[in-house]
Protein backbone atom coordinates (compact mmCIF):
# COMPACT_ATOMS: atom_id res chain seq x y z
CA UNK A 1 0.00 0.00 0.00
CA UNK A 2 1.81 3.33 -1.02
CA UNK A 3 2.11 5.99 1.78
CA UNK A 4 -0.50 8.65 2.06
CA UNK A 5 0.71 12.30 1.16
CA UNK A 6 0.09 15.54 2.78
CA UNK A 7 -1.12 18.42 0.81
CA UNK A 8 0.75 21.51 0.47
CA UNK A 9 -1.99 23.69 2.55
CA UNK A 10 -2.28 20.81 5.00
CA UNK A 11 1.69 20.45 5.68
CA UNK A 12 1.68 24.37 6.00
CA UNK A 13 -1.02 24.62 8.64
CA UNK A 14 0.86 22.29 11.14
CA UNK A 15 2.18 25.19 12.91
CA UNK A 16 6.07 23.99 12.58
CA UNK A 17 8.48 26.81 11.78
CA UNK A 18 8.53 27.76 8.58
CA UNK A 19 12.43 28.72 8.46
CA UNK A 20 14.72 31.73 9.88
CA UNK A 21 13.49 34.58 11.94
CA UNK A 22 12.84 37.83 10.60
CA UNK A 23 15.94 40.33 10.96
CA UNK A 24 15.55 43.48 12.94
CA UNK A 25 16.68 46.33 10.86
CA UNK A 26 19.93 46.56 13.53
CA UNK A 27 20.80 43.00 12.56
CA UNK A 28 20.67 43.28 8.98
CA UNK A 29 23.03 46.11 8.82
CA UNK A 30 25.16 44.52 11.20
CA UNK A 31 24.98 41.27 8.71
CA UNK A 32 25.30 43.44 5.61
CA UNK A 33 28.26 45.56 7.42
CA UNK A 34 30.25 42.36 7.79
CA UNK A 35 29.46 41.06 4.06
CA UNK A 36 30.86 44.63 2.71
CA UNK A 37 34.18 44.16 4.92
CA UNK A 38 34.81 40.68 3.71
CA UNK A 39 34.26 41.71 -0.04
CA UNK A 40 37.00 45.03 1.00
CA UNK A 41 39.27 42.39 2.15
CA UNK A 42 39.04 39.66 -0.31
CA UNK A 43 39.81 42.95 -2.79
CA UNK A 44 36.39 42.18 -4.58
CA UNK A 45 35.33 46.11 -4.34
CA UNK A 46 36.88 49.08 -3.33
CA UNK A 47 35.76 51.59 -0.33
CA UNK A 48 37.03 54.92 0.70
CA UNK A 49 40.16 54.96 2.60
CA UNK A 50 41.36 57.58 5.27
CA UNK A 51 45.30 57.30 5.81
CA UNK A 52 46.39 58.74 8.84
CA UNK A 53 50.01 59.61 10.21
CA UNK A 54 50.76 59.33 14.09
CA UNK A 55 53.45 62.13 15.00
CA UNK A 56 54.77 60.19 17.35
CA UNK A 57 54.35 57.83 20.52
CA UNK A 58 51.55 58.52 22.13
CA UNK A 59 50.84 57.81 25.61
CA UNK A 60 47.08 56.51 26.39
CA UNK A 61 47.86 55.34 29.98
CA UNK A 62 48.44 59.19 31.40
CA UNK A 63 44.65 60.89 30.71
CA UNK A 64 43.85 57.64 32.45
CA UNK A 65 46.13 57.63 35.19
CA UNK A 66 44.99 61.14 35.61
CA UNK A 67 41.41 60.54 36.45
CA UNK A 68 42.27 57.03 38.06
CA UNK A 69 43.85 59.11 40.63
CA UNK A 70 41.51 61.78 41.80
CA UNK A 71 39.35 58.67 43.10
CA UNK A 72 40.26 58.44 46.95
CA UNK A 73 39.10 55.81 48.17
CA UNK A 74 40.18 52.10 48.32
CA UNK A 75 40.20 50.35 45.37
CA UNK A 76 40.07 53.12 43.41
CA UNK A 77 40.28 52.43 39.66
CA UNK A 78 43.62 52.60 39.10
CA UNK A 79 45.19 50.09 41.72
CA UNK A 80 42.04 47.57 40.65
CA UNK A 81 43.86 47.96 36.57
CA UNK A 82 47.08 47.84 37.97
CA UNK A 83 48.47 50.95 37.37
CA UNK A 84 50.49 53.22 40.21
CA UNK A 85 49.17 56.55 41.17
CA UNK A 86 53.00 58.28 40.33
Amino acid sequence: MPAKRKSAKSSKASGAPTGRAKRSPVAHGIISGLKEAAAFARGEISLPVRMVNVSGPVDVRAPFLRLAGTVSRPGNLSSRKGFSRK
